[in-house]
């Protein structure tokens, strides 16, 4: 623990509509204990299609500003293609995320943003 660190807590929730799509909500809470004046509640809705090697997901943050003054929205997807097998022991995958939030209710704090994001990803097992 160190500046800034406090306690979370994340409650996830969701349901496998058929054995490739599976919808999720997940609600953050932040800041319960040490800093509650910065205390935070953040929901996210992701609907999440996995099939063979390809991984697509929509998402959605909301700040809901229940806890804090604060309120915005973020939207997003991601492609990956994933778990491709380069030997026995080594999967590569590589996917695009993007990232709009399209209203922040502070825009000074938090300024609307959007980005595109590459990752590669490289798992010896």
């Amino acid at each position: 623990a160190d500046k800034g660190s406090d306690l979370s807590f994340l409650l996830i929730t969701s349901y496998k509509i058929s054995p490739t799509l599976t919808i999720d909500h997940t609600s953050i809470f932040t800041n319960l204990v040490f800093d509650r004046a910065e205390k935070d509640w953040i929901n996210r809705v992701r609907l999440l299609y996995s099939k063979k090697h390809w991984d697509v997901t929509l998402l959605a943050w909301q700040n809901n500003k229940v806890l804090d003054p604060t309120e915005y929205y973020s939207g997003g997807v991601t492609v990956y293609y994933s778990r491709v097998p380069v030997s026995p022991h080594v999967l590569l995958s590589a996917g695009l995320t993007g990232v709009k939030m399209p209203h922040s209710s502070h825009p000074d704090e938090f300024p609307p943003r959007n980005g595109i994001l590459l990752t590669l990803v490289c798992v010896v097992h």
